[in-house]
């Protein structure tokens, strides 16, 4: 028997295809709205709760447009997709293309020599100095200036 608005739980688990039991505890956690009458008489649930239920619980293809708007979306997806998958494939083959080329190019540049131990070497207070044996430029002499700057050409 149904009152105006109100399901039996009977009703409600006929209505939503599930089992009293699973209407009592979606009506304990607050997922089911309605009241407990007083006496032995049960639970009264309000219809609009149980269709909202129902609502939710409906494949797409019963809701009508929402079937159409999901296939869009996933159309949609599938081509934001296929266009990241084509974006990290050109990204992938440009960085191969990068790295080779790089390596080319290091590959061309000479070994750099290591200048001998006493060359690196000096006291933090001494600059070690060009002039060995040479004389410097500095007492004005013409001739040790070019001499002094054409030593690094010889």
């Amino acid at each position: 028997m149904q009152d105006r608005g109100f399901y039996t739980v009977e009703q409600a688990a006929d209505t939503l295809d599930l089992t009293p039991g699973r209407i009592r505890q979606m009506l304990s956690g607050g997922n089911l709205e309605g009241s407990k009458e007083p006496g032995d008489r049960g639970w009264r649930i309000t219809r609009e709760s149980v269709e909202e239920v129902r609502r939710r619980r409906s494949p797409p293809r019963e809701r009508g447009g929402a079937t159409e708007d999901r296939g869009e979306l996933v159309e949609a997806l599938r081509r934001e997709d296929e266009y990241l998958r084509r974006q990290l494939d050109q990204a992938t083959e440009r960085d191969r293309k990068n790295r080779r080329l790089l390596a080319a190019a290091l590959e061309r540049i000479p070994p750099q020599l290591e200048a001998p131990a006493e060359e690196r070497e000096f006291d933090i207070g001494e600059a070690p100095t060009p002039y060995r044996g040479r004389r410097r430029p500095s007492d004005g002499n013409l001739a040790a200036a070019e001499e002094h700057l054409a030593a690094p050409f010889r």
